[in-house]
């Protein structure tokens, strides 16, 4: 039976790179390189084919995500993320991140012989050692494919029952309970070598509309926010690498119902209040709520405008039009070059943490001892 053997060194540092690090980095780069590192684009097949390459060798596109249509067998994976890191050092002096939605239940990207992981309410009715335990197995295969960050745990508080957007996504209804899986959930996935991203902030779980196809709006006060919603994105706020805006209005927060993705006060909110200084990932932005609205380009404008540092795009094709966007934006005044650099060298800092060595092992992938790990928490999730 294949063995897991442990990794030299983690995948993702402990701590971050030094800000001068980034600083310095971030001088050095022409405009259309530093927009292309504050955007992540899906693409089209399963190798760095004409598309995939043109992003990051013409558009300059920093960052990707992966989707189901760009996963393939673990061996075909790993040589499609390394052909993609050396495309962007060569092109753009900086790796990528490279992401993808890997939660369990209905939002896991990757089929077998990878590992296959329960829905997160599954995880909430296990103890958080056993979250822990799971999320570092499902780093540890995203590592040995070369993805470097996992777009979970979700945090959102399930206290609408009729919400099937979130639904078993979200490891309860119980705000304690959730803040304590995500802990041990971006403890794991740091474990395993993988950047954590907590969402959907500041919260989904008592919406009754899917933002995937249309505006929602959440009248909530702030106090139920707070009551509620907040309580497990303030836990993560210090450990999390990265926070995903909802693509959903506040009223509480920005009385122009504006989706948290595109609204100042609730980004600044985020920063200012919640405390978090990492980097902020925007939901994709062709989602109803906002494509509903705004054209690519002009929300991608908007986005950064709030104070978000990545754009998040499922089409390469509405990635460009946000860079171009973008540098029309900061040409002609819109945007201050150093809104671009601020978020910049979060990014860079982000990147800065990414090892160059000690990735797990191709045959981690599957392997029975990561089974073991999950069907571990199923049996003691089964007491719900």
């Amino acid at each position: 039976s294949p063995t897991v053997a442990p990794a030299s060194s983690p995948t993702v540092a402990p701590s971050p790179a030094a800000p001068a690090t980034a600083a310095d980095a971030a001088r050095t780069m022409p405009l259309d390189v530093k927009v292309g590192q504050l955007i992540m684009a899906g693409f089209t097949g399963t190798t760095a084919d004409a598309e995939a390459a043109r992003l990051i060798e013409q558009h300059h596109i920093g960052n990707v995500v992966l989707l189901g249509r760009n996963v393939g067998a673990p061996a075909d994976v790993l040589a499609l993320t390394d052909d993609l890191q050396r495309r962007a050092v060569a092109a753009n002096g900086q790796p990528l991140l490279i992401a993808i939605d890997q939660e369990g239940g209905r939002v896991q990207r990757f089929r077998p012989p990878f590992t296959q992981f329960p829905a997160a309410a599954t995880w909430g009715c296990a103890g958080a050692a056993h979250t822990e335990a799971v999320a570092a197995v499902m780093a540890r295969e995203m590592a040995a494919v070369g993805v470097n960050a996992g777009l979970a745990p979700v945090a959102d508080v399930l206290t609408n029952p009729a919400n099937t957007v979130i639904g078993d996504r979200a490891f309860s209804s119980d705000r304690a309970l959730v803040a304590e899986h995500v802990l041990a959930a971006v403890a794991g996935l740091r474990e395993g070598g993988v950047l954590s991203t907590v969402k959907h902030f500041p919260g989904h779980g008592s919406t009754d509309g899917d933002s995937h196809d249309g505006p929602v709006v959440l009248a909530d006060s702030l106090a139920d926010l707070e009551a509620t919603e907040l309580v497990p994105f303030r836990a993560a706020a210090p450990v999390a690498d990265l926070m995903m805006t909802a693509n959903v209005a506040y009223a509480a927060l920005d009385p122009e119902d504006r989706p948290a993705s595109l609204s100042p006060p609730t980004i600044a909110f985020l920063r200012d209040d919640v405390g978090f200084n990492g980097v902020i990932i925007t939901d994709d932005l062709l989602m109803g709520a906002v494509a509903s609205r705004w054209d690519a380009g002009e929300a991608g404008v908007l986005a950064l405008v709030a104070g978000a540092d990545l754009l998040l795009y499922a089409s390469g094709g509405a990635a460009v039009e946000a860079a171009q966007a973008v540098q029309r934006a900061v040409q002609d005044g819109r945007i201050p070059e150093t809104r671009i650099d601020e978020s910049l060298q979060r990014v860079l800092a982000l990147k800065g943490r990414l090892a160059t060595s000690g990735r797990p092992p191709l045959d981690a992938v599957g392997s029975p001892e990561h089974q073991a790990t999950v069907d571990a928490l199923v049996r003691a999730g089964s007491r719900c």
